[in-house]
């Protein structure tokens, strides 16, 4: 689910409404008393008029804290003018209201961001501000053993899901370093607590393992823990170029395929096209010579292929020649002047997503083609604001 607005306001903020509470970790409220003032919170709210919200304004904040339910702990850090102000001036709306929800998340994530800093801090080895690759898989197999439950033989799976997502969203530079600022800013430790109560569209719940480790094991016929060319090209729909680059690009154990860790981050860019690292993450596998620069050779051989694989599954309608239609698609994007591109250059047209999906799966070809016949299909979005020729 997308980060509301406001809740990408707080991870920018937070830190500064945190910063000089670490030295008094003891004194945090524990669960059941932060839940019972969040509850209390409510009856102070009132809906405003102007907008519907059911919100506070700077007075009636100032009496929810008064209330016998809040821990003192929080009163007398909330109460504090400066924190005040840094709430209205990121959450409020016009009227100088701030939402009632929106006031409760900044309580549960104070609480959640001191708990989770000092933990964090003692599994960096190097320096108490950076995680390496064996402080955050140890503190992931931690959390995974203390708190998701997984059975046993589950937990080396498990830490592959959880890895890779911690990976692709904040180590685009490969280099397996974390600071913890950015851990915590990114939600990305919220959103793997908030997995246990919630299990239906989480990356990081037990129903989404169960789902990557039935998709990898239905692939891997031979049960040797890998996917080699032949099994991925099993996988339906996608272009089998890609898949040879895929394998060129991620391949491990000395060439034999792909390991568990490597098709996770793989479903993770297919299940969310929208996102930046997934743009990046298929450029990167389109970029035959890895030079950072997109030719018309690399995304040629690309079409080439799909169109093979269109042809295998008896949809002819295609009468553009390659050439033709690979400039098109360029047109697209901005980019059919160009002989070499960069992602920049590709994500300047807002429809990167679409056009880097277009070369992987057919289905996502099929609906570009169809675009004037059928635009309620059409990957790019409604016809008001399509930015196709």
């Amino acid at each position: 689910m997308p980060a509301r607005p406001s809740e990408i306001c707080l991870r920018l903020n937070i830190e500064a409404l945190c910063a000089y509470l670490d030295a008094e970790k003891p004194l945090l409220p524990e669960p059941d008393e932060v839940h019972r003032f969040l509850d209390a919170v409510n009856k102070y709210g009132k809906h405003c008029s102007s907008t519907g919200e059911f919100s506070l304004s700077l007075e009636e904040l100032k009496k929810s804290l008064l209330d016998p339910a809040c821990p003192k702990f929080y009163r007398e850090r909330l109460s504090s003018p400066f924190v005040q102000l840094s709430i209205f001036k990121n959450f409020s709306n016009a009227y100088f209201r701030v939402p009632v929800e929106d006031f409760q998340l900044v309580v549960e994530t104070i609480n959640d961001y001191v708990v989770e800093r000092w933990k964090l801090t003692a599994y960096a080895a190097t320096n108490g501000r950076i995680l390496g690759e064996k402080d955050m898989n140890e503190y992931l197999t931690a959390f995974i053993r203390e708190y998701a439950n997984f059975p046993e033989e589950d937990v080396d799976y498990a830490l592959c899901i959880y890895r890779s997502k911690f990976s692709f969203c904040l180590d685009g530079a490969g280099t397996s370093n974390y600071q913890i600022k950015d851990l915590l800013s990114s939600g990305l430790v919220r959103e793997m607590r908030d997995s246990l109560a919630l299990d239906s569209n989480n990356w990081f719940s037990k129903t989404n393992l169960l789902r990557i480790l039935g998709e990898f094991q239905a692939l891997d016929t031979n049960q040797d823990g890998l996917l080699n060319y032949e099994e991925l090209k099993a996988m339906e729909d996608v272009n089998p170029e890609f898949v040879y680059r895929l394998c060129q690009k991620k391949m491990s154990f000395e060439n034999d395929g792909i390991d568990f860790g490597a098709f996770c981050t793989y479903r993770l860019a297919m299940d969310n096209p929208h996102c930046l690292a997934t743009c990046r993450y298929l450029f990167d596998i389109f970029d035959g010579d890895g030079d950072g620069l997109l030719t018309i050779e690399d995304l040629r051989a690309l079409l080439v292929a799909l169109r093979k694989k269109l042809y295998e599954r008896e949809y002819m309608d295609i009468p553009k020649s390659d050439d033709v239609l690979l400039a098109e698609m360029l047109d697209c994007v901005g980019c059919a002047d160009l002989q070499r591109m960069s992602l920049k250059q590709i994500c300047r047209s807002g429809l990167a997503h679409v056009f880097l999906r277009i070369f992987v799966n057919t289905e996502e070809f099929i609906n570009y083609d169809l675009r004037e016949t059928e635009p309620e299909k059409d990957p790019a979005g409604p016809i008001s604001s399509r930015l196709y020729p």
